[in-house]
Formats: structure tokens, sequence, C-alpha cells
């Protein structure tokens, strides 16, 4: 589907690579192998780039591209361990997802057409389509906007997930024609992703030329291509004179830029009564542009949606029903959630079929049922437009997040982390800011697209702290199908428990997902094969030790390893063996200690060792030179630090919280020059902060509640300029605040719940300072 278009990104990638090779390491590159490069290699990549760009004249065969594929890792593999020799960094940049390209639809350029009535109409299915359970809701709307002033501009955008049927309910309000609901044109606009003012323009005064017997054709027929400007005293003439209903329908996130100046535009204009409806799955989209509160629309009821189902799988109202597709046919309803588009394809699909066909409906996951009945255009429709509008960058995110299961809570901060350290997120392409930014604003771009939705939110007082809960996020359940569907084999999952002995396809994946990994279970040979082009490994709930440690060898090019929750006794010593590693879980182990082959891990950036039963760090962790990330969290017998800690002068994220033998930091820890947060809370035995402790010029966020062994803060505390958010509740054994406390001037936040603590005057210089005393 979307494999044309990324393979053309990832040969210009591997271009830019080899031009890169050959300059930076002319040096000590082997002549023969120059000559290879620029006689074989280079000239190969254009070619294979031009042949992707032609349109062929049939889709390339899943096996012709799985080859292909597996020859670009080979080559993106290669350069890895070249930029591993030389000591340099690859270059940023996600792999992409690959899948064959079965629908014409999924073109290497995908374009919208800007359709007229008619295209509007076999969009929405006008011809004959009955819209099922949208009454009230059609009211609602109708009352919203007659209810505005009718020399003010109305514009009320419906906003919802793609599929729950925002362009049927708007046609519903296009086209009712109920007493007191009279315009003199209504006009419907689909809007593609190269709209913009000249386009809405345009429209207009077509629509308009044809119901006023050809009065702007002159201007239509103009070759120049007018500017907007050039339109504007005809659309005033049009909206000023006759009262109209406009539908902007599928307003979508890349057109965002000109609806300021669209809806500014509008607001100048002179105009008899204007109402906009405006459907769109964005909510960004919808704040710029309403004028109107913003319609939320929900699914379907169950009823609604069992009537829905039963016109596309019974057919006429004399089809004799037989007790088994009534009782199946209601677990397939349910699964529905709502979304009047899964109703009626699954209706579709089980039409005439036999009970098989209507049980597999019912069970099996929509999208592999997408694939397998060809109902991609039917479910999926929608979806693909949004898809396709998303820089590539961002699609390489949003089909991660298809490693994670069906519902599952997903970290915020924790997902950025694993983007960061797959590459998907490559802060040089966007100047100077922080790629962590950039994760927050890709994730601001889904949840605005509907494709990703926030569970819980931080009160204001926490959103002032600098550490507050994690913003936890979750894959609405057709979403996911979506993202399955287009991932495809990119993605390999296997849960030993429901399917032990399922077949792995004849590609080369990017993911691996194992779950229930047991002794008796037996490692798939094909698996083996196959995993070697995995980038990330993941393995859930699994008991079996030796035969993974067997597999990392072969993931020798992962970058992501996530071995969380397992249930190990230990980490095995192959574990070595993963050079390239760059992010690795083990949280909630078993281990006490860590293996010394972890030592060559030298290219890791986050490491999560919490709730394991670590009791001493070895020496070697003072070697992980590039780590930022550090989460110790919950390791209840961990005693020290180990002296070389402040060796790790990229760090800038460091979780003691719930380790409670701690008693004491080790001074070098205060040369740790990035640390930007460290986390102490609960550290029970903690006496003593180091004396130059005050060093950490870069330290944002403090947190130190419930160290109720804490004496005394040290005098180099005032030295901490950058400190915005310090948290000492509970520090029952601190009797006072230091007068220097007042020199922390960048300070925010301050909490002292539960420690009875005295307030030195000098806090009154803090004019921004908020404190929680509760």
């Amino acid at each position: 589907m979307a494999g044309k278009a990324t393979a053309v990104d990832v040969l210009r990638g591997l271009k830019r690579r080899f031009d890169r090779c050959r300059r930076q390491y002319a040096p000590w590159l082997p002549w023969k192998l120059d000559e290879a490069l620029s006689v074989g290699v280079n000239p190969t990549l254009p070619l294979l780039q031009d042949m992707l760009l032609l349109p062929p004249p049939a889709p390339v065969p899943g096996d012709e591209l799985g080859t292909i594929k597996g020859a670009l890792y080979e080559l993106e593999d290669l350069l890895d361990d070249l930029d591993e020799h030389a000591g340099v960094r690859r270059r940023p940049g996600g792999r992409p997802t690959w899948k064959r390209n079965n629908d014409a639809e999924f073109k290497l350029h995908h374009q919208h057409a800007n359709p007229q009535h008619e295209k509007y109409k076999e969009m929405v299915g006008v011809n004959g389509a009955t819209i099922i359970g949208r009454d009230t809701e059609k009211q609602y709307l109708k009352d919203l906007l007659s209810q505005s002033n009718p020399d003010d501009l109305s514009i009320l955008p419906i906003v919802g997930l793609p599929g729950l049927g925002k362009t049927s309910l708007a046609r519903l309000v296009f086209e009712d024609k109920e007493e007191g609901w009279d315009f003199d044109l209504r006009i419907w606009i689909h809007v593609d992703d190269n709209f913009d003012l000249e386009k809405f323009a345009v429209c207009i005064i077509s629509e308009a030329n044809k119901l006023m017997k050809g009065k702007f054709s002159h201007i239509l027929n103009r070759s120049d291509c007018p500017s907007y400007l050039k339109f504007k005293d005809c659309i005033e003439e049009i909206l000023s004179s006759s009262s109209c209903l406009i539908v902007l329908d599928v307003l979508l996130y890349a057109n965002e830029h000109w609806l300021p100046d669209l809806k500014y535009v509008l607001g100048e204009t002179k105009h008899k009564c204007t109402r906009f409806i405006v459907t769109t799955s964005s909510e960004e989209v919808a704040q710029v542009m309403h004028t109107v509160p913003s319609y939320k629309l929900g699914g379907l009821s169950e009823d609604d949606c069992w009537t829905l189902f039963s016109e596309k799988a019974f057919g006429s109202r004399d089809a004799t029903i037989h007790s088994w597709q009534t009782k199946i046919g209601k677990a397939i309803v349910k699964r529905c959630m709502g979304m009047p588009i899964l109703a009626q394809s699954l209706g579709l699909m089980v039409q005439n079929q036999d009970m098989e066909t209507w049980l597999a409906a019912g069970n099996d996951e929509l999208w592999e049922l997408v694939e397998r009945h060809s109902l991609e255009r039917e479910v999926f429709s929608s979806f693909k437009q949004i898809y396709y509008d998303m820089s590539l960058m961002l699609k390489s995110c949003f089909l991660y997040l298809s490693v994670f299961p069906r519902g599952s809570d997903i970290d915020k901060d924790e997902l950025i982390r694993q983007w960061i350290a797959l590459d998907l997120i490559n802060s040089s392409r966007h100047g100077t800011l922080p790629a962590f930014l950039h994760g927050e604003m890709f994730i601001e771009a889904l949840v605005s697209r509907s494709f990703l939705q926030i569970v819980n939110t931080s009160s204001v007082t926490e959103k002032k702290c600098k550490n507050p809960p994690p913003t936890i996020l979750k894959v609405h359940s057709l979403v996911y199908d979506f993202l399955r569907y287009i991932a495809a084999d990119d993605i390999f999952t296997l849960d030993y428990a429901k399917s032990p002995n399922i077949s792995v396809r004849n590609q080369p994946f990017r993911y691996a997902v194992l779950t229930n990994y047991s002794w008796q279970a037996k490692m798939h040979e094909d698996f083996i094969a196959k995993a070697k082009a995995a980038k990330a490994a993941i393995f859930r709930n699994c008991e079996a030790t030796m035969p993974i440690a067997d597999i990392f060898p072969i993931l020798r090019y992962s970058r992501l390893l996530d071995l969380s929750g397992c249930l190990f006794q230990e980490l095995p010593t192959s574990i070595g063996e993963l050079k390239h590693l760059r992010y690795l879980n083990v949280s909630f182990f078993r281990i006490t200690e860590l293996p010394n082959e972890m030592c060559c891990l030298r290219s890791l950036e986050y490491l999560d060792l919490s709730k394991t039963c670590i009791e001493v760090l070895p020496l070697f962790v003072g070697a992980f030179d590039k780590l930022k990330y550090f989460n110790l969290h919950g390791c209840g017998k961990l005693k020290n630090l180990p002296q070389n800690i402040g060796d790790l002068k990229r760090l800038e994220h460091l979780n003691l919280s719930c380790c409670p033998e701690i008693r004491e930091l080790p001074s070098s820890i205060s040369g740790l020059d990035e640390l930007k947060l460290l986390n102490l809370s609960s550290c029970t035995k903690l006496e003593l902060l180091p004396h130059q402790f005050g060093n950490l010029s870069c330290l944002e966020s403090l947190e130190m509640a419930g160290c109720c062994s804490l004496q005394r803060l040290p005098e180099s505390f005032g030295g901490l300029s950058k400190l915005c958010s310090l948290s000492l509740a509970s520090c029952s054994s601190l009797q006072r605040l230091p007068d220097y406390i007042g020199a922390l001037c960048s300070l925010e936040y301050l909490n002292i719940s539960h420690a009875h603590l005295e307030l030195p005057d000098s806090l009154t210089k803090l004019q921004s300072l908020h404190i929680v005393n509760s």
C-alpha cells in the first residue's frame, strides 16, 4: 500500500549515506571499495528510484517488493556497521513501512479529486441509501445554526473519528427541505489536500453560476488563473444577494495553514445569511474554524447498527432469517462499536454466505477480514485520506503504534523515547528544536486527527510541576485495525498462548512482538530467518530465557529491546551482541545483577531497570556515555550508585524514586552537566545531598517527596539556577528551608505538604513561585 512511496524515501536516504561515507571515510576507505560505491551502488539507487516513480502497468508483486525491501535493509545494516566501526552515528530517519500495492487508490503520489456533487453522492451513497439513526442530531444541528443571527457568520464543525458518519449527517442537514430551512443556494464542496482560497472561490462561483444562468461564466473561463482577491467582489455579490448553506466536507489537518485566512475573509465579506457546516476528524481544524460550538459526533445505538447491518446482510425485508444468523449477527453488531461504516461493510461481507463466514465476521481480527475480503475501500477510505496527508516521519511514528496490544494504555513519554531510539524522529530536519519536543508535536498531530486519544490530563497544579503524572494514550479499536492493515508485513506478532504454530510471511519484518513464550514453546525457524532486519524486538510475559538468548545474536541490528514484565531470573549473556541497541527496558525483572557482557552496549540512550531486584550497579554503567534516560524506580534492594556515575555526561533524566536502601549519593553525581530531572522521592534512608550538588546547573526538576531522613540542604543548593520545580513533601526531618533557597530565580513550583517547614523571607523575592502546602 505505502510501500512504493516509502521505498523512494529510503532510497534517497541510502544514496545520501553512501555519498557521506565516501566523503567522511575517504582517508582510510580502500580504493576498490570507493570505486565499487561510485561505479556500482550509487548509480543503481537512482535507477531503482526512477523505476518506482514511474507508474507501473500493474502493482508490484509482493515477493518482488519483498526482495527489494530485503536488499535495501541489508544495505542499511551494512552502513550501520560502518558507522559503528568509525564511531559515527548513522543518518537519522526511520525505516519505511511496506505493503503490496493491491489498490489503485494507493498511488505513489496520492491525489484526491475535488469532486462535484455527483462524486459527493457516490461517496455517501445518496442514490437510494437510507441514513439511519441521525434524525435527532440533524435537528440539533439545524437548531444550532438557526439560532444564530442571520447577519453573523455561522461555521459549525462536525468532529469525529473517520467512519462515524460525519459526511452522512452533513448530507441530512444539507438536503433537508423542511419549512423554515430555506436557502437560495446550497453548495457542497469536497476539500482535497491541495485546497486553498482560490479553489474555494472557484467552487462557490461555479455552483452559483449553474443557478444564475451562467452569470459568472466569464470569470470561470479566464485563463490567467486569477487570485482570490480578483474573485472577492464576485464572492461578495453571491453571498450578499443569496442565503447560502455551504458544506466544506473532509477538512484535513493539512488544510490548517489557510483556514484562518478563509475564516477572516468570510468574516469580512458582506452576506445575507450564510451558514457553513464543516466535517473534519481534526479537533485543531474545528478549533480554528468554529463560530458555533463544535459538535462531537458519537456512535450509533446498537439497535440502529443492527438495522444498518440487516439491510446489507439480508437484503429485502421478506428474506428468510435463520436463528443462527440473528444470534451471530447480534455479536457482529456489538463489535461495530456504533460505527456505521463497519455495520454496513460487515453486513455486505456476510450477505448470502455460510455460517463459517458469519463466525469469522464476529471473531476474526477486523484488519485480517479487510485484507481477506478486499473491504479496504469500504472500511478504510476515510482513514487512508488522512494517512496520505501525513508527512513521512509522522506516518512512521503512527505505524509504530501497531506494536502495542489492542486497547492498551500507552505512556506518552515512553512512546516518544522509543520513537527517538528508532530514529523515527529526526530533529535535524526541523532546525534546532529537541527531538523530544518534536515527539510531543507528533502526539498532538495524531490526537488532532483522532488517531490517538488522551485518556488522562494533568490538573493545573500538576502542570506547574515539571514531573506531572504520565499522560496516558489509547488507540481507538478501529484505528488499530487500520494500523495493522497498513503495517502488514513490517510487524510480526506471535502469541504462543493463542497460535503457537503460526506461519511467518516470506518478508523481512521491521518490528517483532512475541508474547507468552514458555519453556515448552519452540522458536519458529522462519521467525529466526526473517528477524535479522528487525529494528525493535518486544517480548511480553515470556518465561524462557535460553531460546530467546539464541535470538539476540540474530537481532544484532536492533535498536530497541523491550523485555519489561518477562519472568526472567537473569539476563542472557548474549545481550552483549546487540551493539546498536539504544533502548533497553528490563523493568519488573527478578534479576539481581547485570551480566558483564552488557558493557558492550555503548550505544544505549535509554535504560530502564525499574522494579528489578538489582543490588549493585556495575562500574561499566558509567561507560554508557550516550545514556540520556536512566530509570531505577522501585529498585528496593539497590544500596549505592557506582562512583563513576558522574561520567554519564549526556544524562538528562535520572529516576531513583522508591529506592529505600540508598543512604547517600556519590559526589560525582554533581558532575552530571546535562541532568534536567532527578527523582529521589521515597528514598527514605537518604540523609544528605553531596556538598557540590548545586553544580547541577541544568537541573529543572528535583523530586524529594517522602525523603523522611533528609536533614538539610547543602549550601551549594542556591546554585541551581534553572530549577523550576522542587518537591519536599513529607520530608519530616527537614526543619527549615535555608535563606539561599531564595536564590533559585527560576523556581515556580514548591511542594512542602506535610513537611512542617519554616519558610525563609527570601522566598518573597520569587514572584512566580506557587507553593503547595496542604
